[in-house]
């Protein structure tokens, strides 16, 4: 079936092997692609503006910051923001790397979802990889890479593609992600988010379950965890490189998560024969010691 492409501004950036292909590409007000076969497994998000995608007689609309699963075999077409220029990345894996378990976790997701920080820097990696004449090792690289965002995608909850996450939602939580190892006020967080305090937690509450507060503590408690299994850091260290005020709130925290004591957690994930076993690694001095932040303790 030919490809229909209308108005596009620029492809900014491609990098590709024989089986994945990274790609950003531009289009201008009222752009539009396709009706297209697709041939692959193929992540777009997007990063500004906002499109409408039609797969076969259904249309889903695609806004910033979310991103689409597009499936071997179906008929799409491409209609973007007829008023702003819409830049948007892709990732296509080829079906023939995927095995059976990963297409079968794949067969219900399709979205739109909320691109996580994990997804954005891995399409960021696939994007930045050297441009050279391929290789073996280059091209192991960009399908590890595909085959990596992929894996995310499958933990995608179908049950999430119904009412997608608000904008001011969005930035919030992207600001938490960057910034979660600082001190974070509430007042710091809606203004991130472009609305007040109070109608930021209201839409928490709505599209979570938690307040920001609680969502804020449970990413840094992630964190600390992730610190405590994969790194020989101290319980101090790592509580004042997540932001937590003192260790014993964080061990509180962990027990919370995990139902289980930082030490026992660390001694668990540190066994020869457990599946999450691995040798701690160092890491960059980028995470300071904070001072306890808004709402207190959850």
């Amino acid at each position: 079936m030919p490809e229909i492409i209308k108005n596009l501004s620029r492809i900014d950036r491609i990098r590709q092997s024989r089986h994945v292909c990274f790609g950003e590409v531009t289009y201008g007000p009222g752009g539009s692609c396709g009706p297209r076969l697709q041939s692959d497994f193929q992540l777009v998000v997007l990063l500004t503006g906002s499109a409408q995608i039609q797969i076969g007689a259904e249309t889903r609309p695609l806004p910033e910051g979310h991103g689409i699963l597009m499936h071997p075999g179906q008929v799409e077409r491409f209609a973007f923001d007829p008023h702003r220029v819409t830049r948007h990345s892709w990732c296509a894996v080829h079906p023939s790397l995927i095995d059976p378990s990963l297409a079968g976790a794949l067969d219900s997701v399709h979205g739109p979802y909320r691109v996580s920080s994990s997804i954005s820097r891995l399409i960021d990696c696939g994007l930045k990889a050297p441009v050279r004449e391929t290789t073996v090792t280059s091209d192991s690289m960009m399908d590890h890479l595909g085959l990596a965002l992929l894996a995310h995608c499958a933990e995608w909850d179908p049950s999430d593609s119904g009412e997608i996450e608000p904008d001011a939602v969005r930035r919030a939580r992207e600001l938490i992600d960057r910034e979660f190892h600082r001190p974070l006020h509430l007042s710091d967080l809606a203004r991130a988010a472009g609305t007040t305090a109070n109608h930021l937690i209201r839409l928490f509450r709505r599209h979570g379950g938690l307040t920001p507060a609680r969502h804020l503590w449970r990413v840094r408690t992630r964190q600390g965890i992730e610190l405590l299994t994969r790194t020989g850091l101290s319980v101090s260290e790592i509580a004042d490189r997540t932001g937590f005020a003192n260790p014993f709130h964080f061990s509180r925290m962990v027990r919370k998560e995990t139902g289980r004591s930082p030490r026992a957690l660390r001694q668990e994930a540190w066994k020869s024969d457990s599946p999450h076993a691995a040798a701690p690694f160092a890491i960059p001095d980028n995470l300071v010691r904070q001072d306890l932040p808004f709402g207190g303790r959850p």
